[in-house]
């Protein structure tokens, strides 16, 4: 029996446990794969009591991603440049090795399962913590038009465009272009309820919006994307089998069939 764990704060909404259980069936593998609630405070003791249990290891979720990177002995050279993680391996020598799998599971998400190019696209994100930044290089990859960012709190995205040196804009609400087409939302506004304060001329007819969050009903964003005349919507399950599916292969060295998954988690859901 392999134990692994996913850690988060809200945690009770995941269904990391129920796909990484789907994985397992589909190779023969006995996994106990478990739901850790982690004060804010709490990451570190997380981390020990996982390594003294015997874990393989963990997937790390909000709010967590960037915290954990600083507690890996070793990150991947993408896990740091991005400086956050999503996934954690632990060593036979104690160390904790870090990955980050969120850009790749976003790109074949959206490029496979959405049918949605990138290239040439006018694509704004919104929100630059752990989640947005876990994006950026795997959107700049495939060659956009423009990539703009926007943060509630606006110096956050005005300094981490500074640090992409020029790769990415941070225009302020007034200067937004109209009607991008992809919109992306990788903000925890929708944990509460709330949507991000954005002009509607955003979205357009054509603009196709994609929440980073999912859940049983559409995410506060897009209900409001949708208010604004876009009936082209997805929330981030399919994101998040995909990387779950990459973090899957780095602890067991054979990657799962995602269609397969996404079929049949959906048909239980």
């Amino acid at each position: 029996m392999h134990y692994l764990a996913v850690l988060g704060n809200p945690i009770v909404h995941s269904r990391s446990p129920e796909i990484h259980q789907n994985f397992a069936r589909q190779f023969g593998i006995r996994l106990d794969y478990q739901k850790v609630l982690v004060p804010h405070d709490g990451l570190g003791h997380a981390l020990k009591t996982l390594q003294d249990q015997g874990a393989l290891g963990c997937n790390i979720t909000v709010p967590f991603k960037s915290d954990a990177a600083t507690r890996c002995d070793q990150v991947t050279e993408e896990a740091q440049e991005l400086g956050v993680v999503n996934t954690l391996v632990f060593q036979s020598n104690g160390q904790i090795l870090g990955h980050n799998t969120d850009g790749k599971g976003l790109i074949m998400d959206l490029l496979e399962h959405q049918r949605v190019t990138l290239a040439n696209k006018r694509i704004l994100l919104l929100g630059i913590g752990g989640a947005g930044r876990g994006i950026v290089p795997a959107l700049l990859s495939q060659g956009p038009a423009t990539l703009d960012i926007w943060n509630r709190t606006s110096a956050a995205a005005t300094d981490y465009a500074l640090a992409m040196k020029g790769a990415v804009s941070a225009p302020s609400k007034d200067t937004f272009l109209e009607a991008y087409d992809l919109v992306l939302n990788a903000t925890a506004a929708g944990l509460s309820g709330a949507t991000p304060d954005l002009p509607g001329r955003v979205i357009g007819t054509d603009t196709f919006c994609y929440d980073l969050s999912y859940g049983p009903r559409p995410t506060p964003f897009l209900a409001w994307a949708s208010s604004q005349g876009t009936n082209h919507l997805s929330d981030g399950f399919g994101m998040l089998v995909a990387q779950a599916a990459f973090a899957f292969e780095i602890w067991f060295g054979v990657r799962p069939d995602v269609r397969r998954a996404l079929s049949e988690l959906k048909t239980s859901s």
